[in-house]
């Protein structure tokens, strides 16, 4: 795999196969700017976007210009409602790129709040049970009186497949499949991942999680509730004809400073 190295705004020039080019000109957009030049050379320009573009031959790593601490706390992770304590968590690693950073400050998060087993909650259920648990569904039993077994209950149940998990799996199952990351932090992903039996996969409203402020109970999540928004809200991956894995995880620097 051809892997190139970018600076916000900088540009890289040389050769890639017609084939691979097509391939990152559609996952690019105008995440990056591609200009064919003479004798099959390529220049390719950093935008405004920081992080990774990978397809199956080609993988550019755009660098932000300023600090990885100063860019973190720009996405919320660093203000008063999101206080990462450094000694905790030194997601700021010398040499590692945005996407790297992000989720291995992900991965510790979840490391320490999964080690000693899952949280819990109580989850609403609704089953039909042949002995009476927690409350008799009435309605059930009106629409269907000939059916007096089972019978159809409605009761609270103590489990993992709380919100809070469902946030994490997902931002887990996300990750596991990005391409590139380095083969240490691709196991400790699938090790985590592992810890979340009995929480089941859905479909994350980012929205809920901008909106979500913890609780005193819950205050511990706060800053891997965060980063899994981060990364659920600009990690992109899709296969591509079989052939391989294309994802795209990157920020816009110009309304993240908007944003701010």
């Amino acid at each position: 795999m051809l892997s190139i190295d970018l600076e916000e705004y900088r540009s890289w020039t040389g050769q890639i196969p017609d084939d691979a080019l097509d391939d990152l000109v559609s996952l690019a957009g105008d995440r990056l700017t591609i200009t064919r030049q003479a004798a099959a050379t390529v220049e390719i320009r950093a935008t405004a976007h920081v992080g990774m573009l990978v397809t199956p031959e080609v993988s550019v790593r755009i660098r932000p210009k300023i600090d990885l601490d100063n860019l973190f706390y720009m996405l919320g992770i660093g203000d008063k409602a999101w206080t990462v304590d450094r000694a905790d968590a030194p997601y700021a690693v010398v040499d590692d790129d945005l996407v790297t950073a992000v989720v291995r400050l992900f991965c510790r998060e979840v490391e320490r709040l999964t080690g000693r087993g899952l949280a819990h909650g109580y989850v609403p259920q609704a089953e039909r049970l042949l002995a009476i648990r927690g409350r008799v569904d009435l309605g059930s039993v009106m629409r269907r009186p000939w059916e007096r077994t089972p019978v159809p209950c409605q009761f609270d149940e103590f489990i993992p497949d709380i919100w809070l998990n469902q946030v994490l799996l997902a931002a887990l199952t996300a990750v596991r499949q990005v391409p590139a990351l380095p083969g240490p932090l691709r196991g400790e992903i699938h090790l985590l991942a592992q810890r979340f039996e009995g929480v089941s996969i859905e479909k994350i409203d980012t929205g809920e999680i901008d909106r979500w402020r913890p609780r005193r109970n819950d205050r511990r999540y706060a800053v891997a509730v965060r980063v899994a928004g981060v990364i659920l809200n600009h990690l992109s991956v899709a296969d591509r004809d079989g052939l391989g894995r294309a994802a795209s995880f990157t920020i816009n620097m110009i309304k993240q400073c908007e944003d701010c």
